[in-house]
């Protein structure tokens, strides 16, 4: 799976502190509007309570793309993929991990959706999955 197109919303949910703000501030310096949870819990009561709009494509608050952790206290990575799509219009999931080498059992349909980004990862790989290489 690649991704053809500038997200126009990113959606981060990573445990890791810093990590997480890290990833937050190189998607804004990259002129990306997102949106950054530190775990599934957060980020499904932060959906229900319509804390971010995910309306249409035109809509600035749109997201579009998704860097979820694998692997997240309480649920993981997959199984929010699971819960938010649908309702959400999320077209592109990039699972990051540092454990997983292959599917876990009964994620396997909503794994091959997703592209999976091993832990460390360089910027200049997930600027290519995210279509913001430019060269």
């Amino acid at each position: 799976m690649s991704i053809e197109y500038k997200p126009s919303g990113l959606l981060i949910v990573e445990d890791d502190e810093g990590v997480r703000r890290s990833l937050v501030r190189w998607a804004q310096l990259q002129d990306v509007r997102v949106v950054g949870y530190d775990s599934a819990e957060q980020c499904i009561q932060a959906m229900r309570n319509n804390e971010f709009s995910l309306t249409d494509r035109e809509h600035s608050n749109f997201l579009s793309h998704a860097l979820i952790d694998m692997t997240l206290p309480g649920r993981d990575g997959l199984s929010l993929v699971t819960e938010l799509s649908p309702p959400l219009p999320i077209e592109n999931v990039i699972l990051i991990t540092a454990r997983v080498t292959e599917p876990p059992r009964g994620h396997d349909s909503i794994y091959r959706n997703c592209v999976v980004l091993p832990k460390p990862f360089d910027l200049s790989t997930l600027e290519k999955l995210l279509g913001l290489d430019l060269d």
